[in-house]
């Protein structure tokens, strides 16, 4: 399976369910399921936004209804994989809130899975080992992606 590099705190958001386009610099023709990874670095102006209850991309207060980890003392994962979503388009233009473009990805049906490290790399890639993707807390049988 694929996997992309997404900063934190824009990888937890996907995660979460609030954000449904990721926005990028070109198109993609990738569709699919996809790993989420997200990089050892943070994206400081969102980290900040969200701590101030403000939405990371208009900058308005945030209408949203989350609670953000870090604003309840807990703290994001960073380098390694986070989660599993589905990529279902690349646009140019979209009504979401959350796109500020030049291109958006549409992504679907985002869940977390178990934290597990691994360095990232730029554009798509694939993970050199078997990742886990059950989902957080899962004790079923073991589901290995290659």
């Amino acid at each position: 399976m694929r996997a992309l590099s997404i900063r934190q705190p824009w990888a937890w958001l996907i995660i979460a369910g609030f954000k449904p386009v990721e926005n990028r610099s070109r198109q993609t023709s990738v569709r699919g399921p996809f790993l989420i990874h997200v990089g050892r670095a943070l994206d400081g102006e969102a980290h900040a936004a969200l701590m101030a209850g403000r939405h990371p991309v208009t900058g308005e207060p945030s209408k949203l209804r989350l609670v953000y980890p870090p604003a309840r003392g807990e703290t994001l994962p960073l380098g390694g994989f986070v989660g599993v979503a589905e990529l279902t388009g690349s646009v140019t233009a979209h009504p979401s809130e959350w796109f500020c473009g030049p291109h958006g990805w549409l992504v679907a049906n985002a869940r977390p899975i178990r934290f597990q490290p691994y360095p990232g790399q730029l554009g798509w890639f694939t993970p050199e080992r078997s990742i886990d993707t059950r989902p957080e807390g899962s004790t079923d049988e073991m589901e290995m992606v290659p």
